[in-house]
């Protein structure tokens, strides 16, 4: 059972990491470039298209297929707008452990200024799944709230390492002066 927390977040850290900044990179690349968003539509899956509107991602959001639940908050993540914030909070209490993570780092984009956000991102640090309470550990690091300061000490002591170790690190961005 470690082994299957461990690779989950492994898996999903390094996809949290690195698949925003490379949609980013590709968003912002030359028009001679954009054929390759495309291509990473398609190989999301055929049904995927990251260059629909945001209406399209927040109906994606029902589907009953986990993969597409995860592709559309990750989208609605990288498009930023406010007027997604509402259905992403919904998707912290999705049933499937990548939605509600995945959820987590989209909020931390978008939901800095919506009073909303830290309160739910709090109850998500009792989550079952490791993945989630580190995810959550790391979006209130980034969010600087300090309304979380008790509940992150509560994480120190938890089961998991990466959940203690994100903990610690989201009380540092916390109490360090932001620069």
């Amino acid at each position: 059972m470690k082994i299957r927390t461990i690779c989950l977040t492994m898996i999903a850290t390094i996809t949290v990491t690195i698949f925003p900044m490379s949609l980013k990179a590709l968003q912002h690349s030359s028009s001679s470039q954009t054929d390759d968003v495309n291509e990473l539509g398609i190989s999301l899956g055929d049904d995927f298209k990251w260059d629909e509107s945001l209406d399209y991602y927040l109906r994606k959001l029902k589907d009953p297929d986990p993969f597409t639940r995860v592709k559309a908050v990750q989208a609605l993540g990288e498009i930023r707008d406010p007027i997604s914030l509402e259905a992403l909070l919904q998707q912290l209490r999705d049933e499937n452990v990548y939605v509600r993570t995945y959820a987590i780092e989209a909020l931390a984009k978008i939901g800095q200024k919506d009073a909303r956000t830290v309160p739910k991102l709090l109850s998500t640090l009792n989550d079952r799944e490791p993945c989630v309470r580190a995810m959550s550990a790391r979006a209130l690091g980034g969010l600087r709230s300090a309304a979380a300061t008790d509940a992150l000490r509560g994480l120190l002591s938890d089961e998991d390492e990466m959940v203690r170790n994100l903990a610690k690190w989201a009380l540092k961005q916390i109490t360090q002066p932001a620069k």
